[in-house]
Protein backbone atom coordinates (compact mmCIF):
# COMPACT_ATOMS: atom_id res chain seq x y z
CA UNK A 1 0.00 0.00 0.00
CA UNK A 2 1.29 3.40 -0.80
CA UNK A 3 1.81 6.03 1.37
CA UNK A 4 -1.05 8.44 -0.13
CA UNK A 5 -3.57 5.23 -0.10
CA UNK A 6 -1.98 4.62 3.42
CA UNK A 7 -3.55 7.97 4.62
CA UNK A 8 -6.58 7.63 2.84
CA UNK A 9 -7.32 4.61 5.08
CA UNK A 10 -6.23 5.99 7.60
CA UNK A 11 -8.81 9.16 7.50
CA UNK A 12 -11.20 6.56 6.73
CA UNK A 13 -10.44 4.77 9.96
CA UNK A 14 -10.70 7.38 12.41
CA UNK A 15 -14.14 8.63 10.97
CA UNK A 16 -15.07 4.69 11.26
CA UNK A 17 -13.94 4.93 15.41
CA UNK A 18 -15.68 7.87 16.06
CA UNK A 19 -18.80 7.17 14.29
CA UNK A 20 -19.51 3.86 15.00
CA UNK A 21 -21.58 2.71 18.16
CA UNK A 22 -20.67 -1.21 20.08
CA UNK A 23 -24.45 -1.95 19.28
CA UNK A 24 -24.32 -2.81 15.24
CA UNK A 25 -22.42 -3.28 12.68
CA UNK A 26 -21.12 -0.61 10.63
CA UNK A 27 -21.59 -0.27 6.77
CA UNK A 28 -19.34 2.07 5.19
CA UNK A 29 -19.95 2.49 1.38
CA UNK A 30 -17.47 2.45 -1.73
CA UNK A 31 -18.63 3.84 -4.69
CA UNK A 32 -18.32 5.57 -8.09
CA UNK A 33 -18.50 4.91 -11.84
CA UNK A 34 -17.47 2.16 -13.50
CA UNK A 35 -14.06 1.51 -13.25
CA UNK A 36 -13.65 4.49 -10.99
CA UNK A 37 -11.18 1.32 -8.87
CA UNK A 38 -14.03 -0.05 -6.28
CA UNK A 39 -13.16 -3.00 -5.63
CA UNK A 40 -9.48 -2.88 -5.51
CA UNK A 41 -9.97 0.38 -2.76
CA UNK A 42 -12.51 -1.94 -0.75
CA UNK A 43 -10.35 -4.59 -0.98
CA UNK A 44 -7.50 -2.18 0.46
CA UNK A 45 -9.28 -0.63 2.81
CA UNK A 46 -10.61 -4.35 4.37
CA UNK A 47 -7.33 -5.48 4.69
CA UNK A 48 -6.29 -2.34 6.14
CA UNK A 49 -8.55 -2.26 8.93
CA UNK A 50 -7.92 -5.76 9.82
CA UNK A 51 -4.39 -5.14 10.24
CA UNK A 52 -5.66 -2.62 12.82
CA UNK A 53 -7.70 -5.15 14.69
CA UNK A 54 -10.82 -4.32 13.41
CA UNK A 55 -13.45 -6.51 11.59
CA UNK A 56 -13.96 -5.76 8.50
CA UNK A 57 -15.53 -7.43 5.29
CA UNK A 58 -16.23 -6.36 1.80
CA UNK A 59 -19.50 -6.92 -0.16
CA UNK A 60 -20.15 -6.15 -3.71
CA UNK A 61 -23.02 -4.84 -5.40
CA UNK A 62 -22.17 -7.04 -8.27
CA UNK A 63 -23.38 -9.84 -6.46
CA UNK A 64 -26.55 -8.63 -6.48
CA UNK A 65 -27.65 -8.83 -10.10
CA UNK A 66 -30.57 -9.74 -11.50
CA UNK A 67 -30.42 -12.55 -13.91
CA UNK A 68 -30.08 -11.51 -17.58
CA UNK A 69 -33.27 -12.66 -18.37
CA UNK A 70 -34.48 -10.00 -16.42
CA UNK A 71 -31.73 -6.99 -16.77
CA UNK A 72 -32.05 -8.29 -20.85
CA UNK A 73 -35.86 -7.93 -21.12
CA UNK A 74 -37.40 -5.31 -23.10
CA UNK A 75 -36.40 -2.81 -25.87
CA UNK A 76 -34.07 0.58 -25.42
CA UNK A 77 -31.59 -1.28 -22.59
CA UNK A 78 -28.99 1.15 -23.50
CA UNK A 79 -31.21 4.76 -23.17
CA UNK A 80 -33.24 3.20 -20.27
CA UNK A 81 -30.01 1.90 -18.72
CA UNK A 82 -30.27 4.44 -16.01
CA UNK A 83 -33.98 3.98 -15.47
CA UNK A 84 -33.85 -0.15 -14.78
CA UNK A 85 -30.96 1.00 -12.32
CA UNK A 86 -33.42 3.20 -10.30
CA UNK A 87 -36.50 -0.03 -11.03
CA UNK A 88 -34.18 -2.51 -9.84
CA UNK A 89 -34.37 -4.14 -13.18
CA UNK A 90 -30.35 -4.33 -13.01
CA UNK A 91 -29.55 -4.28 -9.41
CA UNK A 92 -31.51 -5.94 -6.41
CA UNK A 93 -31.40 -3.54 -4.05
CA UNK A 94 -34.44 -4.84 -2.11
CA UNK A 95 -32.89 -8.17 -1.64
CA UNK A 96 -29.49 -6.39 -0.24
CA UNK A 97 -31.31 -4.50 1.80
CA UNK A 98 -33.20 -7.42 3.76
CA UNK A 99 -30.36 -9.65 3.31
CA UNK A 100 -27.37 -7.67 4.46
CA UNK A 101 -27.86 -4.42 5.22
CA UNK A 102 -30.88 -3.59 7.71
CA UNK A 103 -29.96 -7.33 9.56
CA UNK A 104 -27.05 -5.38 10.20
CA UNK A 105 -28.33 -1.80 11.03
CA UNK A 106 -30.86 -3.90 13.48
CA UNK A 107 -27.52 -5.00 15.53
CA UNK A 108 -27.98 -8.48 14.65
CA UNK A 109 -25.64 -11.13 14.89
CA UNK A 110 -26.28 -13.17 11.75
CA UNK A 111 -25.02 -15.52 8.80
CA UNK A 112 -26.77 -15.77 5.12
CA UNK A 113 -26.08 -17.60 2.23
CA UNK A 114 -26.08 -15.27 -0.35
CA UNK A 115 -27.11 -16.47 -4.40
CA UNK A 116 -25.17 -14.65 -6.46
CA UNK A 117 -25.43 -13.89 -10.08
CA UNK A 118 -21.86 -13.61 -12.27
CA UNK A 119 -23.12 -10.88 -14.26
CA UNK A 120 -21.05 -11.88 -17.12
CA UNK A 121 -21.60 -15.15 -17.48
CA UNK A 122 -25.32 -15.59 -15.46
CA UNK A 123 -23.69 -18.25 -13.31
CA UNK A 124 -25.27 -18.50 -10.27
CA UNK A 125 -23.66 -19.44 -6.66
CA UNK A 126 -24.06 -18.66 -3.18
CA UNK A 127 -21.82 -16.85 -1.09
CA UNK A 128 -21.78 -17.00 3.61
CA UNK A 129 -21.56 -13.88 5.45
CA UNK A 130 -21.56 -14.04 8.93
CA UNK A 131 -22.16 -10.36 10.58
CA UNK A 132 -22.00 -9.37 13.82
CA UNK A 133 -22.38 -5.85 16.04
CA UNK A 134 -18.50 -5.57 15.43
CA UNK A 135 -17.81 -6.04 11.93
CA UNK A 136 -17.52 -3.21 8.90
CA UNK A 137 -19.25 -4.26 6.83
CA UNK A 138 -17.42 -2.70 3.01
CA UNK A 139 -20.37 -2.24 0.69
CA UNK A 140 -18.57 -1.50 -3.08
CA UNK A 141 -20.77 -0.70 -5.88
CA UNK A 142 -22.12 2.17 -8.59
CA UNK A 143 -25.40 3.55 -7.74
CA UNK A 144 -25.35 3.24 -4.02
CA UNK A 145 -26.50 7.00 -3.58
CA UNK A 146 -29.66 5.99 -4.81
CA UNK A 147 -32.45 6.31 -2.39
CA UNK A 148 -32.73 2.71 -2.29
CA UNK A 149 -29.50 2.15 -0.70
CA UNK A 150 -27.82 5.44 0.99
CA UNK A 151 -30.29 5.53 3.79
CA UNK A 152 -28.34 2.43 4.75
CA UNK A 153 -25.35 3.22 4.73
CA UNK A 154 -23.34 5.00 7.44
CA UNK A 155 -20.38 6.46 5.83
CA UNK A 156 -20.02 6.50 2.02
CA UNK A 157 -16.72 6.95 0.16
CA UNK A 158 -17.02 8.29 -3.45
CA UNK A 159 -14.15 7.79 -6.03
CA UNK A 160 -13.83 10.45 -8.62
CA UNK A 161 -12.46 9.44 -12.09
CA UNK A 162 -12.81 11.07 -15.26
CA UNK A 163 -14.40 9.79 -18.36
CA UNK A 164 -11.61 10.03 -20.35
CA UNK A 165 -9.97 7.63 -17.03
CA UNK A 166 -12.66 5.59 -17.15
CA UNK A 167 -12.78 4.92 -21.00
CA UNK A 168 -8.87 3.75 -20.37
CA UNK A 169 -9.85 1.75 -17.78
CA UNK A 170 -12.07 -0.37 -19.65
CA UNK A 171 -10.04 -0.59 -22.93
CA UNK A 172 -7.44 -2.65 -20.90
CA UNK A 173 -10.11 -4.05 -18.74
CA UNK A 174 -13.26 -5.11 -20.80
CA UNK A 175 -13.84 -7.37 -24.38
CA UNK A 176 -14.52 -5.06 -27.34
CA UNK A 177 -18.60 -5.92 -27.34
CA UNK A 178 -18.56 -4.74 -23.03
CA UNK A 179 -16.09 -1.91 -23.95
CA UNK A 180 -18.63 -0.34 -26.84
CA UNK A 181 -21.37 -0.30 -24.15
CA UNK A 182 -19.64 2.79 -22.00
CA UNK A 183 -20.38 5.26 -24.56
CA UNK A 184 -24.27 4.17 -25.34
CA UNK A 185 -25.18 3.20 -21.99
CA UNK A 186 -22.58 3.23 -18.87
CA UNK A 187 -21.35 6.87 -19.30
CA UNK A 188 -24.95 8.37 -20.17
CA UNK A 189 -26.01 6.36 -17.44
CA UNK A 190 -23.59 8.08 -14.73
CA UNK A 191 -23.68 11.02 -15.97
CA UNK A 192 -27.85 11.64 -15.12
CA UNK A 193 -26.91 9.48 -12.17
CA UNK A 194 -24.82 12.01 -11.34
CA UNK A 195 -26.52 15.18 -11.67
CA UNK A 196 -29.45 13.60 -9.58
CA UNK A 197 -27.00 12.51 -6.66
CA UNK A 198 -24.13 14.96 -6.46
CA UNK A 199 -21.33 13.19 -5.02
CA UNK A 200 -20.24 16.65 -3.02
CA UNK A 201 -23.95 16.41 -1.56
CA UNK A 202 -24.37 12.74 -1.15
CA UNK A 203 -21.10 11.32 -0.08
CA UNK A 204 -19.31 11.74 2.95
CA UNK A 205 -15.48 11.78 1.50
CA UNK A 206 -14.92 12.36 -2.05
CA UNK A 207 -11.77 10.87 -3.03
CA UNK A 208 -9.66 11.61 -6.58
CA UNK A 209 -8.70 8.36 -7.86
CA UNK A 210 -7.09 8.73 -11.08
CA UNK A 211 -4.28 7.51 -10.17
CA UNK A 212 -5.05 4.44 -7.81
CA UNK A 213 -1.78 4.40 -6.72
CA UNK A 214 -1.95 8.55 -5.25
CA UNK A 215 -5.66 8.76 -4.08
CA UNK A 216 -6.14 12.18 -3.07
CA UNK A 217 -9.01 14.00 -0.69
CA UNK A 218 -11.41 16.42 -2.63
Amino acid sequence: MTEAQTGVCERIEREVRRRKIPERAFIVGVTGIDCSGKTRFATGLEEFLQKRGQQAMTVHLDDFHRPAALRHAGANRDEDHYQRVKEGRVFDFTRLVNEVLRPAREGQTFTVWLTTVDWQTDAAGTRELTITPNTIVILEGVFLLLESVRPHLDYVIFLNISEAECLRRAGKRDPEPVYRKYATRYLPAARYYLADYPPAKNADLVVDNNDWRAPRLK
